[in-house]
């Protein structure tokens, strides 16, 4: 026996998390479309032809390019929230019944982005303060709602506590690009300090600081911040034109998402950007740490999303994003006959922002 219910769980959660990441996740490691040479790179300051397209009427049928169009002082307060369900059905044994797993839950996030400068191409400099921080997992195992684990519960809410008021810098660039993220070793050394003082056992300290380690590191925040707005393409565009991307979501199960993108509507006040994506594993293979078993994963699924841009900023004021996933988890354990196992879910996350004083 290999799949005890505790077990179940486990693995539930590494997958439900990679799935919650992927939703939304705008990764700088996608390939637009190439950019035409009548586009000024991105390391000099926007040309005149740049300028008089972006400020174009709204009501124009010619090609917009879209833009972060930042100002020093400014800033943004994001909220996230994310619901998350899933159903995780192993088969019957000769000890033991078919038992289906089902997992919710219900987190959320709230940061605020302080434009610190402007350099003259247009990136900026921001401060990410994180505010709030909530997680509401819910297990159910054959119908019956397990109790959450009291030292599992305890580590949620020392690490949901120790990241409030911390904050991280990082650049922005025009085209909703994160890079050159500062501050990670203090931010480590804050959230060290906060659970050494919360009262957690060493055991729990360690355990803590590695998810913090995995979640707060220039790749997770390159991917949580660019899913909380969009990235967009390096030429100009009508509305109704798509543009297309290749995601790649790295973690423990790696995904590939290819995303087509279409600007939907504009006008003076905002622009209307839908998305719809199939996505797949870029490695079927999975090894869980500290245990024996293997498991192979077939899995496939599919993502739409609508996002609202401020028209005269950029800044994303709303992103609804959908996620669908079914498959199948064949597990071995020392040399054992595989079990396969059934999964599918959905992911939905919604996203507010708004500028503040």
């Amino acid at each position: 026996m290999f799949f005890s219910p505790r077990k179940h769980l486990v693995f539930v959660a590494q997958i439900l998390f990679s799935c919650a990441w992927l939703s939304v996740a705008h990764a700088q490691v996608e390939t637009p479309n190439a950019i035409p040479e009548t586009v000024a790179p991105e390391t000099v300051a926007p040309s005149i032809v740049e300028n008089q397209i972006e400020n174009q009427t709204a009501t124009s049928d010619d090609p917009v390019l879209l833009r972060l169009k930042l100002r020093a002082g400014q800033a943004f307060r994001v909220t996230q929230t994310s619901q998350v369900k899933s159903v995780f059905v192993s088969p019957a044994t000769t000890n033991r019944a078919s038992q289906k797993t089902e997992s919710w839950s219900n987190d959320s996030v709230t940061m605020t982005l302080r434009v610190l400068d402007v350099q003259e191409n247009g990136d900026g400099r921001v401060r990410v303060t994180y505010e709030n921080v909530r997680n509401e997992p819910i297990n159910v195992v054959n119908g019956v709602r397990l109790k959450p684990v009291a030292s599992v519960r305890k580590l949620a809410d020392a690490m949901n506590a120790a990241v409030r008021n911390q904050s991280l810098e990082m650049t922005l660039s025009r085209l909703g690009n994160v890079s050159d993220v500062r501050g990670l070793e203090t931010f480590w050394r804050a959230m060290n300090s906060a659970f050494s003082a919360s009262g957690l056992s060493s055991t729990e300290q360690k355990t803590a600081m590695t998810s913090v380690r995995n979640s707060f590191n220039e790749n997770a925040l390159r991917d949580t911040m660019e899913r909380s707005g969009m990235t967009f393409p390096g030429h100009a565009i009508r509305v109704g034109e798509p543009w297309f991307a290749n995601l790649k979501l790295r973690g423990a199960l790696p995904f590939v998402v290819d995303v087509k993108r279409t600007l939907q509507s504009r006008d003076e006040k905002s622009v209307t950007i839908t998305e719809s994506g199939d996505l797949t594993l870029a490695n079927s293979q999975l090894t869980v740490p500290n245990a024996q078993s293997r498991f192979r994963i077939a899995m496939q699924g599919t993502y739409t999303g609508t996002t609202s841009l401020d028209a005269t900023s950029g800044f994303a004021r709303s992103t609804r994003l959908t996620q669908r996933y079914s498959g199948t988890v064949s597990a071995t354990r020392n040399g054992a006959p595989s079990q396969t196992s059934s999964l599918f879910g959905r992911v939905f996350i919604k996203t507010t922002g708004e500028e503040v004083r």
